[in-house]
């Protein structure tokens, strides 16, 4: 199991991702919130989850933590990109497909913050 200052800061991701997916899910989202919003998530990203070490973890988990939080930060990468797509669609047919991806980027973030939350203690 990881030490709490671990499992704080992950919900505490896990929170803003859950709220920006909520948003992202509601009829007519308004993409200058939704990048603010997603901005903001990146910010906590970088500064709880970045900044913590690796030294509270049992050797046996760190290897695992080290590939979902790697994994996890190229999605939110990735996920910024996508927002930012979002506000040069001119098609409503493009700009579905990328709220779509969008939606999905946050579905596959918060599965990792799920995935390294539910991590259990090596015996």
């Amino acid at each position: 199991m990881l030490p709490d200052v671990h499992v704080q800061c992950y919900q505490n991701l896990m929170q803003a991702l859950k709220q920006l997916a909520e948003m992202t899910n509601a009829p007519n989202p308004d993409q200058g919130t939704v990048r603010a919003s997603t901005l903001e998530m990146q910010q906590i990203f970088q500064a709880q989850i970045l900044s913590l070490g690796m030294e509270g973890l049992d050797p046996g988990m760190v290897s695992l933590v080290q590939s979902f939080q790697t994994e996890l930060h190229k999605q939110i990468r990735l996920l910024v990109n996508d927002v930012m797509f979002l506000g040069s669609a001119r098609q409503a047919e493009t700009l579905e497909r990328r709220w779509i991806a969008v939606r999905d980027r946050l579905k596959g973030c918060i599965g990792y913050c799920e995935a390294i939350l539910s991590i259990p203690a090596p015996n």
